[in-house]
């Protein structure tokens, strides 16, 4: 367990010191474009933002495998984008080599820690609702506990809300 979070602490400053990077690179490549000055200091920190995002959705216990999907294919998109943003801003081949590479270190690092990852108590790709082992108390003429995973709760929690917020008879 100590060794996970090592390996995602240094994986997070790996990010930082790639964002940091990636941030002057493009908004300096930006410029050059004749980008406005706002969009160029701003546009930089959309990428990073939604790299982060991603990062957040692929490291998260119980996030559905669609969307860990969907945040690796994006996670990827941006990481290319980044890359070849700073590929292009390098001023001589080393630069734009260590300008790409930090990327690409950002990249590696994440799919390092994502191999790493802890796994969850129920992953999302067991389907039903589990049991509470057979040693839990139950009281005397009750059924045995049942555990509901959060996917379940969260889904009857949304429909009752619906039908108290629902102008739809039929909701009612």
């Amino acid at each position: 367990m100590y060794v996970i979070r090592t390996i995602r602490v240094l994986s997070l400053l790996i990010m930082a010191a790639a964002a940091a990077v990636s941030y002057s690179t493009q908004r300096g490549l930006f410029l050059a474009w004749s980008v406005d000055h706002f969009t160029a200091a701003v546009a930089p920190i959309a990428v990073d933002l939604l790299a982060i995002i991603c990062t957040l959705a692929v490291h998260t216990d119980g996030v559905a495998a669609k969307g860990r999907r969907a945040a690796i294919v994006v996670l990827v998109l941006t990481g290319t984008a980044s890359t070849s943003a700073n590929f292009i801003a390098g001023v001589t081949p080393g630069s734009k080599v260590v300008h790409a590479a930090m990327v690409v270190l950002y990249l590696l690092a994440e799919w390092i820690a994502a191999q790493v990852k802890r796994p969850t108590e129920f992953p999302s790709h067991v389907k039903g609702t589990p049991h509470a082992p057979a040693a839990a108390p139950v009281s005397p003429g009750q059924p045995p506990l049942t555990i509901e995973v959060p996917e379940a709760l969260a889904f009857r929690a949304a429909q009752a809300e619906l039908r108290k917020t629902s102008r739809l008879a039929g909701m009612k």
